[in-house]
């Protein structure tokens, strides 16, 4: 059991970042495997949840972001 990850949301917070998946790894401190598997609607541990909210709450979006990252559910990758 875990908690559900909201995977287009966690895509959009990245990209408002300028982050793969290596770099929110690196900086939450989990595995590549465990961004991954969030990203896949994969359930992850509610430590993990804290760490990415963690992460990406110390990563400020980069200066104009907004224009360029995908916005809202439907959004085209």
């Amino acid at each position: 059991m875990g908690i559900a990850i909201d995977s287009d949301r966690l895509r959009l917070e990245m990209a408002r970042r300028g982050l793969d998946g290596r770099q929110l790894a690196e900086l939450a401190r989990v595995t590549p495997a465990t961004i991954s598997h969030a990203l896949n609607r994969r359930r992850v541990g509610l430590n993990t949840v804290r760490a990415l909210a963690r992460a990406l709450a110390t990563t400020p979006p980069l200066q104009g972001a907004d224009f360029v990252a995908p916005q809202g559910e439907g959004a085209e990758r």
